[in-house]
């Protein structure tokens, strides 16, 4: 094994310290690749998991495509409009999450976040309600006013429903109702239930 001195010539130690100041330059250069290179990969990986978006929309009621929804990757501010079958198809490669939003007139809009980990793909739906109070109480029994009753109710403002099948997305928007509607709605879904 050969031992290294530090020379005791005061030019023998300059070329020491610049031999070493090279060395660790060469040392910290290396790292610096080594890092782009994983950043490179990783970076590439991410866009290869969502190269593009695609899928069809359809009546939450009716389960037939609606032709014309918009569908826009809010932070790629790109958009299309889905064919008659209710399909469409976005390009949409990048290293980050997207926002999806698909809307059309009459229908209550959809919005979604992809997200992806090392391991998965996630999604996050939208969801945002208002709280209606009724013009009167809404009695749980028709018959008998001293029984429970309700001031109000909540109505969704967006679309929820979509399902995930051999890796294609189906998106259901559910129609755009009056309030009045809405609550007629809900009250006649709860007199059902009660009835079972």
């Amino acid at each position: 094994m050969k031992i290294r001195s530090i020379p005791d010539h005061p030019l023998d130690k300059i070329n020491f310290k610049v031999k070493t100041i090279n060395n660790l330059m060469k040392f910290i250069i290396s790292l610096i690749f080594v890092f782009l290179a994983i950043s490179s990969l990783s970076c590439k990986w991410m866009v290869e998991c969502f190269p593009e978006f695609s899928g069809t929309v359809l009546s939450n009621s009716t389960k037939e495509p609606i032709e014309g929804a918009t569908v826009q990757l809010m932070n790629r501010k790109i958009a299309v409009k889905t064919d008659k079958n209710g399909f469409f198809k976005l390009a949409a490669s990048g290293c980050m999450d997207a926002h999806l939003i698909i809307s059309k007139e009459n229908y209550k809009p959809f919005e979604i976040t992809f997200s992806n980990s090392s391991n998965s793909n996630s999604y996050k739906v939208a969801s945002e309600s208002e709280f209606v109070n009724y013009t009167r109480p809404f009695y749980l029994n028709l018959k008998d006013t001293s029984s429970s009753f309700t001031t109000g109710t909540w109505i969704q403002q967006n679309s929820e429903s979509f399902s995930v099948s051999s890796g294609k997305l189906t998106y259901y928007l559910d129609t755009l109702k009056s309030i009045s509607e809405e609550i007629s709605d809900i009250q006649n879904e709860i007199r059902k239930s009660l009835e079972k």
